[in-house]
């Protein structure tokens, strides 16, 4: 894959400007619920009241919310993301990928620049293999085709990831 130097420093100043709101303002994993925080308690393993909210009453949040309250799934991670690209006159594409044997799924978001499709991985969870880094692909189908030799499954979600909207699609899809 051939990229040149003009393509080089965009993709690293759009992936600077995502890492400057996402990796480095301390965004915690959690949500929004009803004016407040709900973060997970992990001292004593899975926190099972995080779970029971995360599943029952959670909606994707805005990004504006998301950015003032510093706290995301990786659902509402990449709204902020799609934003601050929208924001840069570049568009974006938002993925579940579904690890079929652990039963999680994970959303992602992918944007082209000259051709090159672009893949950066910022989410509150930072201990994810990939975190932070971006990763380059010729093509859609080389970006799926990477997801699905590591034992995913991979579904196109922009349309359907939308601010205050429950992510029942993620269960449809998987």
């Amino acid at each position: 894959m051939i990229i040149d130097d003009k393509n080089k420093l965009e993709i690293k100043r759009l992936c600077d400007i995502l890492r400057g709101e996402l990796y480095d303002n301390g965004y915690r994993y959690g949500f929004c619920l009803d004016g407040r925080n709900v973060v997970p308690d992990t001292s004593k393993g899975y926190d099972e009241d995080f779970g029971r909210l995360l599943t029952e009453q959670y909606l994707i949040q805005a990004p504006e919310t998301t950015q003032k309250e510093k706290v995301a799934t990786c659902l509402d991670a990449v709204l902020v993301m799609k934003e601050l690209l929208r924001g840069n006159g570049i568009s974006s594409r938002i993925w579940m990928v579904f690890e079929k044997e652990k039963r999680k799924p994970h959303s992602v978001l992918s944007f082209v620049i000259g051709g090159v499709l672009v893949y950066l991985e910022l989410t509150p969870q930072s201990g994810k293999k990939n975190y932070a880094k971006e990763l380059l692909f010729e093509s859609e189908t080389e970006f799926i085709s990477y997801w699905e030799d590591m034992g995913y499954t991979v579904h196109e979600i922009t349309d359907v990831c939308l601010p205050g909207r429950k992510p029942d699609f993620f269960i449809e899809l998987t």
